[in-house]
């Protein structure tokens, strides 16, 4: 929670003066359309593009929910084998699949409007009801150990905007036969495979480019992102620092974040929302850990930066109590 008001704080001269973050964790919302909750529009493009979640609180929510245990299921070390996001206006089934040696599936979905959300197991057509299930007015949480294998589907019942997000994690022995069989397969000549991902990066929507990286296999999603720290889309150096300050390479992330700071392309390019993606990760240190980076890297480039970028980096040391 100290990070998190933290976060709000240190980036509050880049968003909305004068709003605590204090109950929702979030931006100001919109004003609700008639029967929907309202939202940060902007936040829910972020989460969904860069593989976070968002949360679908309702004023009061965040205090009593937070520290629930059955919402801080998500592991670090699992993979996000489901993300979907859309409008839904009505009915509507989607379908994730659950796929042997997954030993613990973790399922999050959160719908604008007060509807229905339920889980359903392969060929069942009753609810899934087991003891780790959590729900608030908006969202549902649930833990699977040992899932059934085959289609689950989440359906919703309801208005607006919607997200979910499946995490598994697979069994210690599938995850090793599967490096192995991956470690085996003849593999395509780098530059060739490195050229084609950077590609297909670029065909892919905004909502997309997340996905893209993740799809692909450590190194070459490594490689990828690394090629795209420079680009000169601030949104898409994001994406890619985001990437890799996850996997353990904050020196390679952080000039990234200091460079889209001190620019002011955290307002006109993200619209305000840096950081929001690290306060929601499933690591719940990475946004002190990126914080205190950015801070010291700032710090030490004091000098280097023109009068504008050099006051905004005044204003967040400030901020950090530097």
């Amino acid at each position: 929670m100290l990070v998190r008001a933290s976060l709000v704080l240190v980036f509050a001269c880049c968003a909305t003066p004068g709003w605590s973050g204090a109950d929702s964790g979030q931006s100001p919302p919109k004003p609700a359309s008639s029967g929907l909750l309202a939202i940060d529009e902007a936040a829910f493009e972020i989460a969904a593009a860069t593989g976070g979640f968002y949360y679908f609180w309702q004023p009061g929510e965040f205090s009593r929910f937070a520290a629930h245990e059955n919402l801080d299921i998500f592991s670090s070390d699992g993979k996000v084998i489901e993300q979907i996001e859309g409008e839904v206006h009505g009915t509507i089934d989607l379908p994730f699949e659950v796929e042997p040696g997954d030993a613990r599936v973790s399922v999050r979905a959160g719908l604008q409007s007060l509807g229905e959300i339920e889980l359903f197991a392969p060929g069942q057509r009753a609810p899934y009801t087991g003891e780790s299930t959590t729900r608030t007015a908006h969202m549902l949480f649930v833990s699977l150990t040992d899932p059934s294998t085959g289609s689950w589907r989440v359906r919703l019942i309801g208005e607006g905007l919607y997200l979910i997000q499946v995490v598994a994690k697979r069994a210690e022995i599938e995850t090793e036969l599967s490096e192995a069989s991956e470690s085996a397969r003849p593999q395509p000549d780098a530059a060739e495979a490195a050229d084609r991902d950077l590609a297909d990066f670029r065909l892919a929507s905004p909502e997309e480019r997340w996905h893209a990286l993740r799809r692909l296999p450590a190194p070459r999603g490594n490689a990828l992102a690394r090629a795209l720290l420079g680009d000169p889309d601030p949104s898409v150096a994001y994406i890619a620092a985001g990437w890799l300050a996850r996997r353990g390479y904050l020196e390679e992330a952080v000039p990234v974040y200091a460079r889209i700071f001190v620019r002011g392309e955290n307002e006109t390019s993200l619209q305000g929302r840096m950081g929001y993606d690290w306060i929601h990760d499933d690591d719940e240190t990475l946004a002190q850990r990126i914080l205190e980076a950015l801070s010291q890297h700032l710090s030490d480039h004091l000098d280097d930066y023109s009068a504008p970028e050099r006051r905004r980096a005044e204003v967040f040391l400030r901020q950090r109590g530097r």
